[in-house]
């Protein structure tokens, strides 16, 4: 079987394919960063490994969406205020 998505990596690898550094890498498996965990792995004795499909499916769960800007709240600045002269 010949199936991309279940190709064990290696942390180097891994790194590659995420275009992040394996130090990185390993922080977020070990410690996470900023409150985000990394991609699943798998640990084969000595060995980390990771799939293929895990890393996408990580990808996947950091995408951020934008969000509208919030309305204003308080006076509007001199370069935002309405002149009234008539």
């Amino acid at each position: 079987m010949n199936d991309d998505s279940r190709q064990l990596l290696t942390e180097e690898q891994a790194a590659h394919v995420l275009q992040i550094s394996p130090f990185t890498l390993l922080r977020l498996r070990v410690h996470g960063l900023r409150g985000r965990t990394g991609p699943a792995w798998v640990k084969l004795g000595k060995s980390i490994r990771y799939r293929r499909s895990d890393l996408d499916a990580w990808i996947a769960s950091q995408v951020v969406q934008p969000t509208p800007p919030s309305p204003q709240i308080g006076r509007p600045r001199k370069t935002e205020r309405v002149s009234t002269a008539a």
